[in-house]
């Protein structure tokens, strides 16, 4: 009978064991697997922030081709693009409540004046909401008066930010792109 008993207390103990042993390993997998999703997010915003700021490269080369007799005027401040979402200062709110202070981000930004600026879903028209802010900053290239850089700037969720910077040449044959480089 005793030993029926002392069996029945090592079962028991075994059993509660297993038990722990395996909650371990489930609150283990579970918070593994809420970090990845975590970390796979943070990558794709990080990508959409970075996509954001080649688009907004992009579209600034179209447009400044379109403008490509009047770039002293541009680089100087003076003309912009028609793609604008008001006055060129102030906060712009943002989808995640963040704000972007064209203001503050001129100011940061000497010797750069603001190009383009809006919420990226109104830049592609696209179908799909967008959280991303992109702005296009110019100045005129100090080795010649024929090429003019682009500083494409992204912002998104999570404090995301990403910059491509363009330096662009005009010649008799059209606008070309003679350097791309992006910083985050």
């Amino acid at each position: 009978m005793r030993s029926e008993k002392s069996e029945a207390g090592v079962a028991l103990l075994l059993t509660i064991m297993t038990m722990l042993l395996l909650s371990a390993v489930v609150g283990a997998l579970t918070l593994l697997t809420s970090s990845e999703s975590l970390i796979a997010a943070s990558f794709r915003g990080g990508r959409e922030v970075f996509y954001g700021a080649e688009a907004m490269g992009e579209w600034s080369v179209g447009a400044l081709t379109t403008l490509a007799d009047e770039w002293t005027a541009v680089a100087a401040g003076l003309k912009t693009s028609t793609f604008l979402d008001g006055l060129p200062s102030g906060p712009r709110a943002m989808a995640d409540g963040a704000a972007v202070d064209l203001t503050a981000l001129a100011a940061a930004n000497p010797g750069w004046h603001l190009f383009a600026y809006g919420p990226f879903r109104d830049l592609v028209r696209s179908s799909q909401a967008s959280p991303l802010y992109v702005v296009a900053l110019v100045s005129q290239d100090d080795s010649s008066l024929d090429k003019v850089k682009v500083r494409a700037m992204a912002f998104g969720p999570r404090g995301g930010r990403r910059i491509v910077e363009l330096v662009l040449v005009r010649s008799p044959r059209g606008v070309h792109v003679v350097s791309w480089s992006w910083a985050s």
